[in-house]
């Protein structure tokens, strides 16, 4: 996060300054960038790279969230579906919130001053996983996998996860 954060800072006051000089305002001493092409593309690089690298932390979820296929839906009579067929959905459902609960807990301190990176790195997170997790819960959520805790295993319908997601990185 703090490659992510400083090369975002360094491409942003950067593209603030149409020259290629910088100030530093301790001691108006002037500092330049001689190739600010180079520049630009070597901290865009960096920049990339470690946002990819810190949203593949986030990829683990997407990778919860197979689908169980429908020869392996068995249901019983009252359209419940038999214990075996339950657990495969309740497994899902548990290392999904396990994993979530973790990063969450991980990432959660982390703080971002800057609002548009904020916002970016945000929608991002959602980005990698949320879609596939809406779509997810909305095709399991209509089925009765669970006797008695069917609503632990949906405490988290995606827009308590979007919201969860749009409060990291915030600043208290």
């Amino acid at each position: 996060m703090f490659l992510v954060n400083n090369s975002f800072y360094l491409l942003e006051q950067f593209s603030k300054s149409s020259s290629a000089p910088l100030l530093n305002s301790d001691n108006d001493e002037k500092y330049s960038i001689e190739n600010s092409v180079w520049f630009k593309e070597k901290v865009g690089s960096v920049y990339k790279t470690q946002k990819d690298i810190y949203l593949a932390h986030w990829d683990i979820l997407r990778s919860r969230l197979t689908s169980v296929e429908k020869n392996d839906l068995v249901y019983q009579k009252d359209k419940l579906l038999s214990l075996e067929s339950g657990r495969l959905i309740k497994s899902r459902f548990s290392t999904f919130i396990d994993d979530f609960e973790e990063l969450y807990q991980i990432h959660r301190p982390l703080k971002v001053i800057d609002d548009k990176l904020r916002v970016t790195l945000q929608r991002d997170v959602g980005n990698v996983f949320l879609t596939h997790y809406t779509e997810f819960f909305e095709k399991y959520a209509k089925i009765q996998f669970s006797k008695k805790n069917q609503e632990s295993y949906l405490k988290y319908p995606p827009m308590r996860v979007q919201s969860l997601i749009d409060d990291l990185y915030e600043i208290l």
